[in-house]
């Protein structure tokens, strides 16, 4: 685990590979970020992701499926590395997307208290 710096990043192959994004703040639309490249698009198409964020309020972040948080949701919490998002699936809780696959399938996040 690297250093905490405040950031969530999404690296587009697993295991940290290929271009990446980062956040500090909410972003209800990934199709636009900080990161490899200028205002590369992340839109459904993360295969990695680590939790950069600091200890405290608002640490964990709150992934969806859709823009504007909309959709399935995955909570990545505080200091947690996710190197291939194959295989690790959205939670059934009734809205859409649920059960499918995380990898490629993120759109939007937001840094919560707790997952």
């Amino acid at each position: 685990m690297t250093a905490p710096d405040g950031y969530l990043y999404a690296w587009v192959n697993a295991n940290s590979g290929g271009d990446w994004c980062r956040w500090y703040d909410n972003d209800a639309n990934w199709n636009t970020c900080s990161g490899s490249k200028p205002n590369l698009d992340m839109l459904d198409k993360a295969s990695s992701l680590e939790n950069r964020g600091y200890a405290g309020a608002y640490e964990d972040a709150g992934l969806s499926t859709s823009p504007n948080w909309e959709g399935a949701r995955y909570c990545l919490p505080d200091g947690h590395y996710l190197g291939n998002l194959t295989g690790i699936h959205l939670p059934w809780d009734g809205r859409p997307g649920q059960g499918q696959s995380v990898n490629d399938n993120i759109a939007s996040h937001k840094w919560s208290n707790n997952c």
